[in-house]
């Protein structure tokens, strides 16, 4: 009995040495360790038809909008505060003085840098990298370059964005595989040309009416080739570029009023920015709009570090609003609160002088000043003052205009 136990236990040790020896033969092979990912969101799983494609491309889309929706703070609009045309509000130091501000630690420089390097470009340049692998598989070559134009189309908007922020940037224009970090500056005319040809070929192969809305279109291109052409001073093929779009027969300026606020006062000025009537057919005007659902799944582009829900919204009511609801009445008692229709501003952007005011100085009455477009006049809606429904003189009020303009 204890023979057999004994015969019984060797069985084990030896079918182990041999699996043993098995496992070692293998381990000689190079590609033991190779790994094919089958279970997850895997590029070398998805990059393989128009359909994977189609993923990348709207991961693309989903960075495009963090430019202008990608974060509640003031730095989100600091292209704008410290221009001709717009300052920084009482509640913003941003750009006050860019001798004192202006440094390679501001938040504001380092936002769309990384904006760019660590969102649209590796996510442009890995549907460019993939289009190509024998691994993609294609119905026709027009089926490939339609997907190669949406990615260097926002590749090529990047790095435009990037020259006239930054001037000469490293050009990066595949995935990188293993650990760089050599990165040399090419000069802001090698980036402008290179934006040039990525918009060229977007031109040439992107539709001329969208896919969906908010997908980019043919004009899309010529617009922002325009744009770079004037900056590469070629002023002939910015005007071509430009034509393109003038005569494409698709856009024309809005005369008429329209969509959701129709039957509210208003003018057709006012309606090309109300809420839903960027996607209608109706507007004439788009020729991209950035999809933005506010609680929407998917529709919300950014979030806080520590509350997934936060800032839920579009911020730029809240970054260029004027902070009315602090407001105090002649007794010095609160003459303003907060209402569904115009929000919580902080007011961190505020108009110029120049572009307040001396910019209508020849036709005041110019649509775009009305005021459904630039609120200038204001009345107490706090029900408990005696001022209520009474229109808030600035000089009894004491109202600086940087705290509440």
């Amino acid at each position: 009995m204890k023979h057999t136990l004994l015969l019984a236990s060797k069985r084990p040790l030896a079918l182990l040495g041999t699996l043993l020896l098995v496992f070692w033969a293998s381990a000689c092979k190079d590609n033991v360790l190779d790994e094919t990912p089958r279970a997850f969101l895997n590029p070398d799983v998805v990059l393989v038809d128009k359909a994977g494609f189609e993923t990348a491309i709207i991961a693309i889309h989903s960075a495009a909008r963090d430019e202008l929706f990608g974060t509640d703070t003031e730095n989100l609009h600091a292209m704008n505060i410290g221009t001709d045309a717009y300052m920084p509000g009482a509640v913003s130091t941003l750009l006050r003085d860019y001798n004192v501000s202006l440094t390679p630690t501001l938040a504001s420089v380092d936002l769309w840098w990384e904006w760019a390097y660590l969102k649209m470009l590796p996510r442009a340049n890995i549907v460019v990298d993939y289009a190509d692998k024998p691994t993609a598989k294609w119905a026709n070559e027009a089926e490939k370059n339609a997907i190669l134009a949406e990615a260097r189309f926002f590749r090529g908007y990047t790095y435009s964005i990037l020259a006239n922020l930054y001037g000469g940037v490293p050009l990066v224009s595949h995935v990188e595989t293993a650990p760089k970090t050599d990165y040399t500056r090419a000069s802001r005319q090698e980036v402008l040309e290179f934006a040039r040809q990525d918009l060229e070929f977007a031109s040439q192969w992107l539709p001329k009416k969208p896919a969906a809305p908010g997908r980019i279109v043919k004009a899309a291109a010529d617009h922002f080739l325009s744009e770079v052409y004037l900056a590469l001073g070629n002023n002939d093929k910015a005007i071509e570029a430009a034509s393109a779009v003038i005569n494409d027969g698709s856009y024309k300026l809005m005369t008429q009023r329209f969509g959701s606020k129709l039957d509210k006062p208003g003018d057709v000025f006012s309606d090309l920015f109300r809420d839903k009537n960027q996607n209608l057919a109706a507007n004439t005007e788009t020729i991209w709009a950035i999809q933005f659902e506010y609680q929407t799944p998917g529709g919300v582009a950014y979030t806080n570090a520590t509350n997934a829900t936060a800032f839920g919204g579009n911020s730029s009511m809240r970054a260029w609003g004027a902070g009315y609801h602090n407001i105090k009445d002649p007794e010095g008692k609160s003459g303003m609160v907060v209402c569904d229709s115009l929000g919580r501003p902080v007011g961190w952007v505020m108009g110029t002088p120049y572009a307040s005011y001396d910019v209508w100085k020849e036709d005041w009455n110019d649509m775009r000043n009305s005021a459904y477009n630039m609120r200038r006049t204001f009345y107490y809606n706090n029900a408990s003052s005696r001022f209520f429904g009474q229109k808030v003189d600035p000089v009894a009020a004491k109202i600086d205009t940087l705290n509440s303009g």
